[in-house]
């Protein structure tokens, strides 16, 4: 695709290895360039690295191993003023918590409008706490959102109690979140399913996933969730782990997407909407 750098066999050459790199846009191209270049605009947005790479030819604009290439915080993060759905209108809304000791502590709240746009409405991120005083601030949350479900790390099971013990009082169920990684290629992984979210437009190309201003992190560790070195000694074969450094608030909203879908309010995207009514259940297949 033109704007791509394209690598040269250095043997191949008749210039004792000499080559020169010609970068080029998308749009330059004379056969339909810019039209290309504006449908790549928005399908990635104009300040990702996948729009960088693919349609500038930038070969800077990738950071070694970026997780989410189509990531832009320019799309992605828009007042809640220009929302399709405003908050109050939404008809779920979850939450998904990391916990930690020394570092960070997270919770992202998400919620889901009927014609499944998903929108991230609220976070919290602190470090140094304990258990109690983590459940005291995400009763915070619960108080201020319709948080309906909660979904956490199933390892820290004494955090879980005490954040069951602040909110289930205020209706909200609390259980272990899917904590599968996995890679942007395995939509059941939690990667996946953040990338397919990244990707999904509407049957017009209308964006999906808005997040708002009020979650500082989120946006910032998005745009720096690396995975591990492929030749780190721990990781063997080579994989996409991410290195465990500043994704407490990823994390989280990892947690909240895998929910969705656990919950059936996330799917294929040859689903029927989510009416709101009951909690849809997966269909069985006739015999």
């Amino acid at each position: 695709e033109l704007g791509e750098e394209v690598q040269i066999d250095r043997s191949a050459l008749n210039d004792g290895g000499r080559y020169v790199y010609m970068s080029a846009k998308t749009e330059d191209n004379p056969h339909g360039g810019a039209e290309h270049a504006a449908k790549l605009a928005r399908l990635y947005g104009k300040g990702s690295a996948l729009y960088k790479r693919k349609c500038l030819g930038d070969p800077l604009a990738t950071t070694k191993g970026l997780t989410y290439e189509a990531w832009d915080s320019s799309y992605f993060v828009v007042d809640e003023k220009k929302w399709p759905t405003k908050p109050a209108a939404l008809l779920e809304v979850v939450a998904g918590v990391d916990f930690a000791g020394v570092q960070p502590c997270a919770a992202e709240v998400i919620g889901i409008d009927a014609k499944r746009r998903v929108y991230f409405l609220d976070e919290f991120r602190r470090g140094g706490m304990e258990p109690e005083s983590f459940a005291l601030e995400a009763e915070a949350l619960q108080r201020k959102w319709p948080i309906r479900y909660w979904g956490g790390d199933s390892a820290a099971q004494e955090w879980l109690r005490a954040l069951r013990r602040r909110v289930s009082p205020l209706g909200a169920w609390v259980g272990n979140a899917n904590k599968r990684v996995g890679t942007i290629d395995e939509f059941s992984s939690g990667i996946g399913r953040v990338n397919a979210l990244l990707n999904r437009r509407g049957p017009a190309g209308e964006q999906m996933l808005f997040v708002s201003p009020r979650c500082r992190f989120f946006p910032r560790e998005m745009a720096t969730y690396i995975r591990a070195d492929d030749r780190h000694p721990n990781v063997k074969p080579p994989s996409e782990v991410p290195r465990q450094v500043r994704d407490d608030t990823v994390d989280a909203g990892r947690y909240g997407i895998q929910l969705m879908y656990r919950l059936g309010w996330l799917g294929r995207e040859n689903e029927i909407p989510y009416d709101g009514r009951t909690v849809p259940t997966r269909q069985r297949r006739s015999a």
